[in-house]
């Protein structure tokens, strides 16, 4: 193992925690009858320790802004190896285009396929025992407004080219996929600002200001265009911090541990900006700040905690792609055995449907991703 494969152990920590935060968040609504739609009608029913569990979930509350966190250090993996080559062969380097596509090809379409095979399983199943919750038809707003599967061949094809959410839906109740058509378009683009920006880190980050820009003001007129270039700073935050990492860039990792404050303000929603994706930039830049603030520690004789969760980190992609359709079955049983009343005020289902994601994530990992990898890695 090289020296910056293991320098990095501890971002596969990261990405193990950021997987299983996304997964916490959804199993509070949709295993536990809720904090607006549940408990806050009866709270007096809740003994003490139930009552701290509660307010210990909500701090899972904070999903989307989780997987821009997956958005950043996708950057930085993605740029590594590129950022470390400019540094050593210099700006006349070569992208290794067609490589770099199957290395992606294989990383990505595995656990996704076996994904959307387990969600269009479960969710017919769920139907035909007619489960309310697949038909928007239960009692909890929060869940006819979030669940909406869609299983049409349009639906199927948009998904298998990463167009959902720009063309079509998410394919059935695996909301969770719609990162990864962000995160396939950042592929595509990559090899291009490589190009740009070789010659020097500036000339990429300003055609991605650029870009931003024009997505957000007059815009492309093109939908998959307009929402790939309002995220992609969040990405391109990742490469950045790679760059730094490779010394190919004379900003140290020092200056930027300030921006993790940004963590800290952020949640209480004090900052109010208008322009579409700046709320999430400001989130990547806050999680850039942490990183940054991980890497000095570590030059500086600090030992990461975050390292003991690369178990968790390896699966976490699986885990990812998979857990929803698992949770919204298990929510449906429930429902339809309680008469489409209400969901459980404890947390049994809870426990229950994180245990058996994790599992299936486990399952996911060995079928359908560790057998296409060549060695462990932290890319997502």
């Amino acid at each position: 193992m090289s020296k910056h494969q293991k320098d990095t152990l501890f971002l596969d920590g990261i990405r193990g925690f950021a997987a299983f935060y996304v997964m916490v968040g959804h199993a509070r609504w949709l295993l536990w009858e809720g904090y607006t739609e549940g408990f806050l009608t009866h709270p007096e029913t809740y003994s003490k320790l139930q009552t701290m569990f509660v307010y210990f979930l909500s701090l899972f509350r904070y999903g989307h802004e989780a997987v821009l966190l997956f958005f950043v250090l996708s950057g930085f993996v993605i740029h590594l190896r590129y950022s470390n080559k400019i540094k050593h062969e210099g700006s006349t380097v070569k992208f290794d285009t067609i490589p770099f596509f199957k290395r992606r090809i294989k990383r990505i379409y595995p656990p996704f396929l076996l994904a959307i095979l387990v969600t269009f399983i479960l969710d017919i199943v769920g139907k035909n025992l007619h489960f309310p919750i697949y038909a928007s038809n239960t009692v909890y707003d929060t869940l006819n407004q979030n669940i909406l599967p869609n299983h049409s061949s349009t639906t199927i094809i948009g998904n298998l080219f990463f167009l959902m959410r720009f063309y079509t839906p998410v394919f059935g109740t695996n909301g969770p996929l719609w990162s990864l058509a962000y995160e396939w378009w950042f592929y595509m683009f990559y090899p291009i600002l490589f190009y740009i920006g070789r010659s020097g880190i500036r000339y990429g980050l300003i055609s991605i200001s650029l870009l931003y820009a024009f997505s957000v003001t007059i815009g492309f007129n093109i939908i998959l265009l307009d929402k790939i270039f309002t995220l992609l700073p969040t990405w391109w935050l990742g490469t950045l911090l790679a760059d730094i990492y490779s010394q190919r860039s004379i900003i140290k990792f020092k200056y930027l541990i300030p921006f993790t404050l940004l963590l800290m303000i952020l949640p209480f929603e004090v900052l109010k900006i208008p322009l579409s994706g700046a709320k999430e930039i400001l989130w990547a830049i806050g999680f850039a700040g942490f990183f940054s603030l991980c890497f000095y520690l570590q030059s500086n004789g600090k030992k990461n905690w975050l390292i003991h969760l690369k178990p968790l980190g390896d699966i976490s992609y699986s885990l990812y792609v998979i857990h929803m359709p698992i949770m919204v079955f298990l929510s449906g049983f429930i429902l339809q055995k309680t008469g489409n009343q209400l969901l459980p005020k404890g947390y049994t289902l809870f426990f229950i449907g994180v245990t058996l994601s994790i599992i299936a994530g486990v399952c996911s990992y060995y079928i359908a991703e560790k057998p296409f990898l060549k060695k462990k890695s932290v890319t997502k």
